[in-house]
């Protein structure tokens, strides 16, 4: 990038949902930027969405959940997105349209999970806020 250029970084969110000590991930598809990694459900933000419609558009859409979202936990960057994640409580069984894996991972379990890097605000959040985090 030349000085003063700035990259434009796509808006993206995220739902960080907790039920009985656990938080709930899913797995991105092989291949791809981060194929493989856990992370928090969500997609990009569409001209024109707000934050909350986007994050229930693409839980719908990618995992059959319907979602009440809460207050922003955290914001995390890399290189290419800005993710902006939401407490939520999900309602449903997950049906992954791509045949991607999700789980309830165990709080003091989640520092271990391999996760794209712009994840960990919130899991540094969820720390500062559950206390059970290891």
């Amino acid at each position: 990038m030349a000085e003063g250029e700035r990259r434009h970084l796509i808006r993206v969110v995220a739902a960080v949902a907790t039920r009985d000590g656990a938080v709930f991930l899913a797995r991105r598809p092989p291949g791809g930027r981060h194929g493989g990694l856990w992370e928090f459900p969500g997609g990009k933000v569409e001209p024109g969405e707000e934050d909350a419609e986007a994050l229930r558009r693409e839980l719908e859409e990618e995992l059959g959940l319907a979602a009440e979202v809460g207050a922003l936990l955290a914001v995390g960057r890399d290189t290419h997105i800005e993710l902006y994640c939401y407490r939520c409580a999900l309602d449903g069984v997950p049906r992954p349209d791509r045949g991607q894996s999700s789980r309830w991972v165990p709080l003091d379990e989640l520092s271990r999970v391999d996760v794209p890097p712009a994840d960990r605000a919130a899991i540094e959040a969820l720390v500062r806020c559950e206390g059970k985090v290891s």
